[in-house]
């Protein structure tokens, strides 16, 4: 999915160097590191579990700005107000959207964060 993203942005003559990604389900940062080998600089991540984030400062230290272990529909205020000031211009959601895992609600809340025109990738995770 990292490539598949730089691909287009390179096709669509925009660089992979001013993309400001905002992760949902970032789980250990599997794909927080594979974009970041790729030449992204700038990635927030947030996940609702709490290991999830243990397993990025164990797994992937350095690849997030910021990892945030709050539920995307109900942010706190500090949290909502820091999401509106990054300015996103990509959503990810790597293997996490299905039932019991990341809600859609939630992964529409992603998706308003980020500015128009902007970059949204996504599958879905089968049970």
């Amino acid at each position: 999915m990292a490539t598949l993203l730089t691909e287009n942005l390179q096709n669509s003559d925009e660089s992979v160097k001013d993309l400001k990604l905002l992760e949902l389900g970032s789980g250990s940062g599997l794909f927080g590191k594979a974009i970041t080998k790729l030449g992204v600089t700038s990635i927030i991540g947030i996940d609702i579990v709490p290991e999830a984030a243990e397993a990025t400062l164990r797994d992937s230290l350095g690849v997030y700005e910021n990892y945030f272990v709050e539920d995307l529909t109900q942010l706190s205020t500090s949290t909502h107000n820091f999401f509106r000031e990054e300015k996103f211009n990509g959503f990810v959601c790597c293997s996490a959207l299905s039932e019991g895992h990341i809600p859609v609600k939630a992964f529409a809340t992603g998706v308003n964060f980020i500015k128009n025109q902007g970059w949204v990738l996504f599958n879905n995770c089968e049970k």
